[in-house]
């Protein structure tokens, strides 16, 4: 048995369930105190279990296809999973993060053993993230297989027909992040199978392969026009033969972010598609202009010059931040003349920047801004992402 203690408030949270029964069982101390002290110290350990496990990054093959033992804090927590149902059930987002081939048929097998192994303890998942073909075609094997429906309401994953087969059985979908490879940029599979359900709330291209044809984004969004709030597009270098890259985006009423990520050579004619549209969007307060590469970017000048009227603008962010230098040189009358309701500038955020041209800029801006009735923000910082709130999307500028 163990000793009385005269007063326990400060008992560590670290002990084990098992020892608060044991002193529970002490006639001589005062069960109401003790019951109390226990309570705190439970809901302590629930509220760091729940915040530990919410959202779990798998980034070792090995440790999910050996459930680790490995004392490293991946290890630990794929064996927690394993052996508390209690932890699993925190899970609301999980990341399989590996560029690995399972190419032999034994690889593959305990991959998707691992996979369902998860989903049958993630009983309340919300979302799923990977940029693996591989791992999608098992997590879509495994999610047919379940006795108990998945209601997933954010996905990230390669360009690839089982996309198209995983978003049409989530009409609870939500946030969709894809990753395109060059040589998926003709592949359409969209009208393979039924129409897509879900209504889209944010809808991010995030890689270098550009974005799709106009087929497969009106595939893509054609149940979400009401919805969509946030939208990243990735412009090709150059035309693609004679297809228009045209988005019809006034058909997107909601929409408040957009952001363009661009090529300089490709700019004045893949833009015009774009830009002819988004002027009709009622809504659209926060527009996003970067580059593939930090050289090539036009001068704020010329980007406003080719830019259409948007009433209720009210953010303009810029990369590199270069591109704001022309404006510190003047009063900013080239721009409140096309844009009024623009207050806020952003500008990506470095901690360490790579020129010594970026550190003077941001230091040009963030001088300017405040002289000048506006505000400069720096882009990229934690909380900063795609649009507010969402949880699913990597960082502002490093989704790159």
């Amino acid at each position: 048995p163990l000793s009385p203690r005269p007063d326990l408030r400060d008992m560590p949270c670290r002990l084990p369930t098992e020892i608060f029964e044991a002193i529970l069982t002490e006639d001589s101390l005062s069960p109401a105190d003790l019951a109390r002290c226990c309570l705190v110290n439970r809901s302590f350990a629930d509220l760091a279990r729940t915040r530990l496990y919410r959202d779990v990054t798998i980034t070792k093959p090995q440790s999910m296809l050996t459930w680790s033992s490995e004392q490293t804090p991946e290890g630990m927590k794929m064996r927690t999973l394993r052996e508390s149902r209690t932890c699993a059930t925190c899970v609301r987002s999980l990341s399989i993060v590996s560029v690995d081939k399972w190419e032999t048929p034994a690889a593959r097998e305990r991959l998707q053993s691992c996979i369902s192994a998860l989903l049958g303890h993630c009983l309340k998942l919300q979302s799923f993230h990977t940029s693996s073909t591989d791992t999608a075609t098992h997590f879509l094997s495994s999610l047919t297989q379940t006795s108990t429906s998945r209601v997933l309401t954010g996905l990230s994953l390669p360009w690839c027909s089982i996309m198209w087969d995983l978003i049409r059985q989530q009409p609870s979908l939500t946030t969709l992040v894809l990753y395109r490879e060059w040589s998926a940029m003709s592949t359409s599979t969209a009208s393979r199978g039924g129409p897509i359900l879900c209504q889209l709330k944010t809808l991010d291209f995030a890689d270098t392969g550009g974005s799709p044809n106009a087929s497969d984004f009106q595939a893509l969004t054609q149940n979400s026009t009401t919805t969509l709030t946030a939208l990243r597009l990735r412009l090709p270098f150059k035309r693609r033969g004679e297809e228009r890259l045209f988005y019809d985006l006034s058909l997107f009423q909601c929409l408040l972010h957009l952001r363009i990520t661009y090529n300089q050579a490709a700019f004045t004619e893949i833009c015009a598609d774009i830009f002819a549209t988004i002027g009709s969007c009622p809504r659209l307060s926060r527009l996003t202009l970067d580059t593939y590469n930090r050289g090539d970017s036009w001068p704020v000048t010329t980007l406003i010059d080719s830019m259409p009227a948007l009433p209720n603008l009210e953010r303009l962010d810029l990369e590199p931040v270069t591109a704001w230098v022309p404006l510190t040189e003047t009063d900013g009358s080239f721009l409140t003349a096309k844009y009024s309701s623009v207050r806020i500038l952003g500008y990506p955020h470095s901690e360490f920047p790579r020129y010594w041209q970026d550190q003077d800029s941001v230091d040009a801006i963030c001088a300017w801004c405040p002289a000048h009735g506006f505000e400069a923000v720096a882009c990229g910082v934690p909380g900063d992402s795609l649009a507010e709130p969402l949880e699913l999307m990597p960082d502002f500028w490093d989704c790159r």
